[in-house]
């Protein structure tokens, strides 16, 4: 299977105003972002790096599910401390070659992401709760835990 991203999608973090970590989740749209299907979740310790510490990176791979086509990759994250936890997202325009994936198999396979605090969604982050990561109720197939770390100065 091959992919290939317009613009500059990242993978390496550095450890800057990274509020602790927190979770995070790896999703693909084929809809121009209305649904984004989960490929990986990371339950804590996403993007934390303590101060003289390595950047933070992640691997993922696009799954042998994912329909060819032109998609958008998301990378959202909701912090760990830092103030109210809050939902952030980043997107990169990619094209998926994959002539083998069966149709509809994807969105079956691959639940969608977990919105918080969004008006039209019903989950609310609590922020008197900002001690504690956020714990997917579905995380989907690829699952990778991590510690909270500080931000130190």
């Amino acid at each position: 299977m091959d992919i290939s991203a317009w613009g500059c999608p990242g993978g390496t973090f550095i450890g800057q105003a990274n509020h602790g970590g927190g979770s995070c989740q790896i999703s693909l749209s084929y809809d121009s972002g209305v649904n984004f299907h989960v490929i990986k979740s990371i339950i804590g310790g996403c993007s934390a790096v303590d101060a003289g510490q390595k950047d933070w990176t992640t691997k993922f791979k696009i799954p042998a599910t994912a329909r060819p086509g032109n998609a958008i990759l998301s990378w959202s994250w909701i912090n760990y401390s830092g103030g109210p936890q809050e939902f952030y997202q980043n997107y990169a325009l990619v094209k998926i070659d994959n002539p083998s994936a069966a149709p509809g198999e994807f969105e079956t396979k691959h639940p969608k992401i977990y919105l918080a605090n969004f008006p039209s969604q019903q989950c609310i982050v609590n922020e008197a709760d900002s001690t504690q990561w956020v714990n997917y109720p579905e995380p989907g197939p690829v699952v990778d835990y991590g510690i909270n770390k500080t931000d130190a100065g």
